[in-house]
């Protein structure tokens, strides 16, 4: 065989080596996308005593709201669900507040009883000893769906839950600054959009802070949502400032989650997006595939399928464990940056 015969077949294997990785490559992406990875379930370091949240105690609740039924903005259902936060918030010792804000009509000529005058934002306190405050938000409604009994146990009640039993764990006081836990309402659409969030109660929580000269007091406020999967990971919010989730990020793989919290960026809208707007550090801590794959998720995400045999608790706690470490450093960081460390 001659030199361009023995040249040709080198060529056709370079190229068949270069076509077996490219298929590989392709059928893992495609079986990533329809089929859950198993090393996305959470395997809890019990035996660190990482934190005290009660993951059993958060799916209750959970478990509740789906007994409530569908929350939409301005329903008497989600009336019965705020009762229910203030009331526990309350008797685990923390202060609240509320804040009325207009919902505003898709349709203005409509009768639906989701239109209503008002929507209520609800924060719940934690004390701290430093000036300054960490908000930390979730939204407590769910999307208005009339032609399916969408109760919405990943979006949005395991943020809610998770928020409530956060309460409990931290208390009503704390070394540190101090915590608004901020449960915002209006964050869907009131009318039948999947895609397009109003966002309302987080902005005008905003305005009312600055209207108030208060928005200065909030000097990092982090997104929780869509964290109760069984396989849980949470993209990089790539508009989240990188000091910000390099402290989450840091904590994780010390507590050994660090398989459930990614490097691959994502950007949406959330309720942090009025605070970034108004130049306060933000960032979210969202799943954005619920159930594992690309495929689940379309299933699940604000369908009647979004139910609680979904999720695991384990999810929950492994969230809490690294937020509870992180908030020392979150503190000694912000300490610096508002000239608090001396």
């Amino acid at each position: 065989m001659g030199d361009k015969g023995q040249t040709a077949i080198k060529v056709i294997i370079v190229i068949g080596v270069i076509a077996a990785g490219i298929l590989t490559l392709f059928a893992s992406g495609f079986r990533s996308s329809i089929q859950p990875r198993e090393t996305e379930r959470v395997r809890l370091q019990q035996h660190l005593n990482y934190s005290s949240f009660n993951q059993t105690r958060a799916m209750d609740d959970i478990r509740l709201m789906e007994q409530i039924g569908p929350r939409p903005s301005g329903s008497n259902s989600l009336d019965e669900l705020r009762g229910y936060l203030l009331n526990t918030l309350q008797e685990n010792g923390l202060s609240t507040r509320i804040y009325s804000f207009p919902l505003k009509a898709s349709e203005p000529e409509s009768t639906d009883s989701t239109d209503v005058a008002e929507g209520v934002n609800i924060v719940g306190i934690v004390e701290g000893t430093k000036p300054g405050i960490i908000l930390i938000g979730v939204h407590y409604d769910t999307k208005l769906r009339t032609t399916i009994n969408y109760t919405g146990a990943n979006q949005s009640a395991s943020g809610t839950a998770w928020l409530l039993e956060f309460a409990r764990t931290i208390g009503s006081s704390r070394e540190g600054r101090t915590i608004w836990l901020a449960w915002f309402d209006g964050h869907e659409s009131t009318d039948e959009s999947v895609t397009i969030p109003h966002l309302t109660g987080s902005t005008h929580f905003v305005e009312h802070l600055k209207q108030n000269d208060q928005l200065y007091m909030v000097h990092a406020m982090i997104y929780v949502g869509q964290i109760g999967d069984c396989y849980l990971n949470i993209s990089k919010d790539e508009g989240a400032p990188e000091w910000l989730w390099s402290l989450f990020e840091e904590t994780a793989f010390r507590l050994g989650y660090q398989r459930h919290f990614n490097n691959r960026r994502q950007g949406f809208l959330g309720d942090f997006k009025a605070f970034r707007e108004a130049d306060i550090p933000a960032m979210a801590l969202v799943d954005f595939v619920y159930g594992g794959s690309i495929l689940n998720h379309s299933k699940f995400w604000h369908t009647e399928e979004d139910t609680i045999d979904k999720l695991c608790g384990d999810s929950l706690r492994a969230v809490a464990d690294v937020f509870f470490h992180t908030l020392p450093a979150l503190d000694a960081q912000l300490d610096v940056q508002h000239g608090d460390s001396l």
